[in-house]
């Protein structure tokens, strides 16, 4: 599997088997809050609040409008660590 978080909400989302299927919010969650709470790492990262890390990317869609199967086709616009931007394809 593709270490693609964007990839990974898609098959998350998609799966073959309808009774495994998680929704967007949900696989969103796991990817964020949820990973930061498995590394003891909750009150840095995980969301965006003040004091936090405010690690986040820019996408070029709106995951929780569009389609499921339109999921993979997500691009990270810019992503930013520590409030300060790293990458941009703009």
């Amino acid at each position: 599997m593709p270490m693609d978080p964007i990839y990974g909400i898609y098959s998350a989302v998609t799966h073959p088997n309808p009774a495994t299927r998680i929704t967007v919010e949900e696989a969103i969650r796991l990817y964020t809050a949820d990973a930061a709470y498995a590394s003891f790492e909750e009150q840095d990262k995980g969301t965006l609040a003040l004091g936090k890390l405010a690690d986040f990317i820019r996408i070029s869609g709106d995951p929780f409008t569009l389609k499921p199967e339109n999921l993979r086709n997500l691009k990270v616009l810019e992503t930013y660590v520590g409030g300060r931007q790293v990458f941009s394809s703009l």
